[in-house]
């Protein structure tokens, strides 16, 4: 089931280093992880994303990793069975696009100090709050060089 009617797609560009896309990466995937278990906790899934809470704000739009993690869960039960079927696969795919583009960007654009991906983005909001997943494979747009950015 379509999960346009509790969220918006859109694309979005973000400018990242490889440390913070391998921190997104994972942060993705934990969420993933969470929304596998049969009760999927809050508190586990804000103790997985400590790591990565510096950039937590710019990519997935949250204040934090509790707030992140309560907004995901959160979210996830309030949605229909199919609805949640639909929400992991999104989530997935996008986990999925992080994994593709941190690869691309070790292999092939690691001398960068950064890069500047599109990233599909599904946002939506609970309790007031908006957050935002990765839900595709991003691209890279352009790489930052001593002399500045360069489009790809």
């Amino acid at each position: 089931m379509p999960l346009s009617n509790h969220g918006v797609e859109y694309f979005g560009k973000v400018q990242i280093s490889y440390m913070d896309l391998i921190d997104m990466r994972d942060a993705q995937h934990d969420i993933r992880y969470e929304l596998e278990q049969n009760n999927p906790s809050v508190n586990n899934l804000n103790d997985a994303l400590g790591s990565a809470s510096s950039f937590l704000s710019v990519f997935f739009r949250a204040a934090g990793a509790f707030s992140l993690a309560s907004n995901a869960i959160g979210f996830f039960l309030d949605l229909t069975t199919a609805e949640q079927e639909n929400y992991y696969s999104i989530v997935s795919t996008g986990y999925n696009g992080l994994a593709n583009i941190s690869k691309t960007y070790k292999e092939h654009y690691r001398t960068y100090s950064m890069i500047e991906i599109e990233v599909p983005f599904f946002e939506h909001a609970k309790d007031g709050e908006i957050i935002r997943v990765a839900q595709g494979y991003p691209r890279v747009t352009a790489v930052l060089s001593e002399n500045g950015w360069i489009p790809m």
